[in-house]
């Protein structure tokens, strides 16, 4: 898996040291995917359990540190990275969409080891946010997304939009399963686009417009302050 990827790609043999970008994307996917199955190998075989174990964890090591180079190094908000110019199918798909369900795979696979449950569920948000606003952000800058390249109003507003969406439905979801972590995390995701919208998006906005998006956010204000009563008042919510 390891050699084949990069011959593919690049015609040659993985050269560790300077690793192409997508040679690194594909690499991430590869190991998680190999590690995730190695763990859930080791359930049903006795005498293999602990090779399949050690080898899991070393690829999912592995693919972690690659992921941390995601944040950085190769990280298109900060490089100069082709990510295509599809939507939703494009590199970006297998920089942190993939990776983060693998994450929440191998979550589910460590759940007796609660540390490493909650780092790879850590790791999974935190891929999840990029994704997303990733997304958002090639929906109108195209191929390059550097976060050097301006910035318009209308991209913005969709930010605001499209987490208020997704702080909304996750509000719902919690209510729904009666998971408190779950409210919690999307008021919290509500909590801080209507911070948002207030500090960034109207920074701009002067006289009507200005007064009128004052008076949506105090009513957004009001309402998130009701759905923290509601949702306080229910005694029924697991943890």
């Amino acid at each position: 898996i390891t050699t084949e990827t990069s011959y593919q790609l690049v015609g040659h043999y993985p050269d560790f040291e300077n690793l192409s970008v997508y040679e690194h994307i594909l690499l991430t996917c590869n190991w998680g995917i190999l590690g995730c199955v190695y763990l859930m190998r080791s359930r049903f075989t006795a005498q293999l359990a602990k090779l399949y174990q050690v080898a899991g964890f070393a690829l999912l090591a592995l693919s972690g540190l690659l992921v941390l180079k995601s944040f950085t190094a190769v990280n298109p908000f900060f490089e100069p990275i082709n990510i295509g110019s599809w939507p939703i199918i494009n590199w970006l798909l297998l920089l942190w969409l993939v990776p983060a369900c693998i994450a929440i795979w191998a979550s589910r696979l460590t759940q007796s080891q609660h540390y490493l449950q909650k780092l790879f569920t850590a790791l999974a948000g935190v891929m999840s946010v990029l994704y997303i606003n990733a997304e958002i952000r090639h929906n109108w800058q195209g191929e390059f997304i550097n976060i050097a390249l301006p910035t318009s109003d209308a991209e913005l507003y969709s930010y605001s939009l499209v987490w208020l969406i997704i702080g909304a439905l996750v509000v719902v979801a919690g209510q729904l399963k009666i998971i408190t972590v779950l409210q919690k995390l999307g008021l919290g995701l509500l909590a801080l686009v209507v911070l948002k919208v207030f500090l960034i998006d109207m920074a701009n906005l002067t006289g009507l417009l200005r007064a009128i998006s004052f008076i949506g956010l105090g009513l957004s204000l009001v309402a998130l302050s009701w759905l923290f009563q509601k949702f306080k008042a229910k005694p029924t919510a697991l943890p």
